[in-house]
C-alpha cells in the first residue's frame, strides 16, 4: 500500500508541474488552466475530507492554497494568456496580414 501512494503522489507531483510550466510559458494557458482547476477541486475536496493533520504537514486546516489557485486559474481560464502567452504570438504568426 505505501508503494501505491508513493507512486501516486509522485504521478500527481509531476501532473501539476507539467501544468506550472504550460502556464508559465502562456502555452495552451486556458486548457492548462482548466486541468489546474480540476486538480485544485479534487485536492479542496481532500482537504475537506481527510481529517489527519499527519497526512498535511504544511498546510493549514482549512483548503486555502486550492482555494487561491482556483481564483487565479480561473482568471486565466477567463482572460487568458493575454500579452505573454505562446498562444497569441503564434496566432499572430499564421493570421494572414490585411493589407
Amino acid at each position: 500500500m505505501d508503494g501505491l501512494l508513493t507512486t501516486l503522489r509522485r504521478t500527481q507531483t509531476s501532473k501539476v508541474v507539467a501544468v506550472v510550466r504550460l502556464l508559465r510559458v502562456g502555452l495552451f494557458a486556458r486548457r492548462a488552466a482548466l486541468v489546474g482547476m480540476a486538480m485544485m477541486i479534487v485536492a479542496s475536496y481532500v482537504h475537506l475530507t481527510v481529517h489527519d493533520p499527519a497526512l498535511f504537514p504544511l498546510q493549514p486546516e482549512s483548503p486555502i492554497i486550492p482555494i487561491i489557485a482556483l481564483i487565479l486559474l480561473a482568471w486565466i481560464l477567463w482572460a487568458g494568456g493575454r500579452s505573454w502567452s505562446l498562444d497569441l504570438r503564434h496566432q499572430e504568426r499564421q493570421a494572414p496580414s490585411a493589407a
